[in-house]
């Protein structure tokens, strides 16, 4: 794990948002220097994995992901007292935001062939 800190804390040039803030969206903040270098890595393991046909490296940008992605998730909701909304995000210019929640994406309601705790 301080490995993999390390390798976040070492990102200089960050990977921005393409999707721009949405009408129903509702700006709460900018994310820190640390949030935008680990939505960066996360970014890079999906590049990574998505160009690799090398299973072992696909496994480990798998895990890697895994283990970032939940965390970097309650830091933002923890950070910006975000707990218990249905509906967060990140935009362009590395916006956080709720939103209006889709009803796809409350994962109660969500169809089994699309439910990410299925997956």
């Amino acid at each position: 794990m301080i490995e993999l800190m390390r390798k976040i804390d070492g990102i200089v040039t960050f990977t921005d948002i393409d999707e721009d803030v949405h009408e129903k969206d509702t700006v709460v903040a900018d994310m820190t220097e640390d949030q935008k270098k680990m939505y960066t890595y996360m970014h890079n393991l999906g590049e990574v994995n998505r160009s690799t046909k090398d299973e072992k490296i696909k496994e480990q940008t798998y895990q890697e992901h895994e283990v970032l992605y939940p965390l970097f998730w309650y830091d933002i909701r923890t950070t910006y007292n975000l707990i218990g909304e249905p509906s967060i995000g990140v935009r362009k210019g590395f916006k956080i935001v709720t939103s209006l929640p889709e009803p796809w994406k409350d994962l109660a309601t969500m169809p089994e062939c699309i439910d990410r705790r299925k997956m």
